[in-house]
């Protein structure tokens, strides 16, 4: 078991093979999570924990009968913390009061036997805990909130400033420019309460924080970098910032524009308060945006197949065609599994998306169709989807196999070419005529965003008879445009 742990503390990977009762195989599912720091946080604290034990006292009997107690708390549903801890809150950084919300999730959580629940408990991943709370950190920084003596300490450690009474320079200064500003949104307890607190920090540490009146949002602006004598340049040291305009996703006028230049740097480090906002976007906006995300790539990848769970439709639709551009194994089994599983017509565009995965998800894909045998028209799309790109000879291999059923479904695959090549082209190339589905309409602009040129279609083969739709599947081109009046589709919502 301990070998096993510390696998999975280097990578938390798991492939999953599943049977029939009467054990005959079924298929694999690969699991993959963030969660390799979360291992080598519960190995240390078991080490630490277990060496305050005499050997004689240890019992992995009495152990195994205390996980197994109805009365043990295994999953920390009735723990006194949950309802405290608020991802939401911690993404939530425009506004100053906001960011005052998310600094108590960071402060509370950031104390260690609350961060033991948060990691061991909850199985919160380490990685994007700490993530998120250094972005609250910095954020918190920028507008001069005082962070408390836990969080001073981290961001010292992380060397974000070269000293505390360099950090408390900082912070008073920019907290003075905040209130300058008129724009804080603060009221007068809230900016009361952060002057009191970084002052009498200040004082702890030898800091002059007091030039004049004390401040208030009536204050005139004052001047920058002078106050308690310390200089600006020893403000703050070249520690890693996050992006300027991570901060602006959250404003809904300002939010595409600050996505799309955050998919141009691709930094990791924003692909969480980005993918925060892409669940916030309309259609228009998400399909923009997520074209642009495999900029990123494998980096992304997580993200993208945490997005295949999303209630809305479109996320879907965006992050598995996202998928297919950046590809992986984690991708084909992702993706596969979406395909026999999408409950509206979306599938339709996940084969799409597999079809750009080429010939290595072909096997992946007819592995579906034993354990979906419901399911194997949408796997045949799906290989025909494969063929028209890179993966032709596999599919066509596959006709020649010794495998019936991946020989039946790269027949039907063969015969359904024309068709996929048709609309793949169409939706790519953006020329598919006034009238489009919903659906290929966000592909259309999921393609232009990414810039992505359609493939060469074969002479003839765009005269070729589009499949038949009903009249609630279209979607005039003009109302497609129309971003800023679009409404929410209901229709793209899983009930839960």
């Amino acid at each position: 078991a301990r070998r096993l742990l510390e696998g999975l503390a280097t990578e938390f990977k798991l492939a999953i093979d599943l049977y029939t009762t009467d054990k005959k195989p079924v298929g694999r599912r690969l699991v993959v999570a963030d969660l390799e720091d979360n291992v080598g946080y519960l190995l240390a604290a078991a080490d630490a924990y277990t060496d305050g034990i005499a050997e004689s006292k240890r019992s992995v009997d009495r152990a195994r009968v205390a996980l197994a107690d109805p009365d043990y708390d295994r999953l920390g549903l009735r723990h006194p913390e949950r309802p405290s801890f608020r991802d939401d809150k911690l993404r939530a950084l425009g506004r100053p009061s906001a960011v005052l919300a998310a600094l108590s999730v960071a402060r509370r959580f950031s104390k260690s036997e609350r961060e033991d629940y948060l990691v061991l408990t909850r199985s919160y991943s380490l990685s994007r805990w700490r993530q998120r709370r250094s972005l609250v950190l910095h954020r918190a920084i920028e507008l001069g909130l005082w962070v408390g003596p836990r969080l001073m300490h981290i961001a010292l450690s992380e060397g974000v400033s070269k000293s505390p009474q360099a950090l408390l320079a900082t912070l008073l200064r920019n907290f003075e420019e905040l209130i300058a500003s008129g724009a804080h949104g603060l009221d007068e307890q809230a900016v009361a309460d952060n002057l009191a607190a970084l002052r009498e920090e200040a004082a702890k540490h030898g800091v002059n924080s007091r030039r004049g009146d004390p401040i208030s949002s009536e204050s005139e602006p004052q001047v920058s970098g002078t106050i308690g004598g310390d200089s600006a340049d020893e403000e703050l040291a070249t520690g890693p910032l996050p992006h300027a305009r991570v901060w602006d996703l959250s404003d809904k006028d300002k939010r595409l524009d600050a996505a799309l230049e955050l998919t141009e740097a691709a930094d990791p480090s924003s692909l969480d308060p980005l993918f925060a906002a892409i669940t916030q976007m309309t259609r228009g906006e998400a399909g923009r945006v997520l074209g642009t995300v495999p900029r990123f790539g494998t980096a992304a990848v997580s993200h993208l197949i945490a997005g295949l769970e999303s209630r809305k439709g479109f996320i879907r639709q965006g992050c598995a065609l996202a998928l297919g551009v950046v590809g992986g194994e984690q991708a084909s089994e992702a993706l596969t599994e979406l395909l026999v599983t999408e409950p509206t017509e979306i599938w339709r565009e996940v084969a799409r998306a597999i079809g750009c995965l080429g010939g290595a998800a072909a096997p992946v894909v007819v592995a579906r169709a034993r354990s979906h045998p419901q399911h194997r028209e949408r796997v045949a799309w799906a290989l025909a989807n494969i063929s028209v790109g890179e993966g032709a000879k596999v599919v066509e291999s596959l006709v020649r196999g010794r495998d019936p059923l991946a020989a039946e479904l790269a027949k039907r695959a063969r015969e359904m070419k024309t068709q996929a090549r048709t609309e793949d082209a169409a939706v790519r190339a953006g020329n598919g005529g006034r009238e489009v589905t919903v659906n290929r309409a966000f592909s259309r602009r999921f393609f232009e965003a990414l810039g992505n040129p359609a493939p060469e279609p074969i002479e003839g083969e765009l005269s070729a008879p589009a499949m038949m739709l009903d009249d609630a599947d279209l979607l005039e081109a003009t109302d497609i445009e129309d971003e800023g009046l679009e409404p929410l589709d209901d229709n793209d919502l899983i009930p839960t």
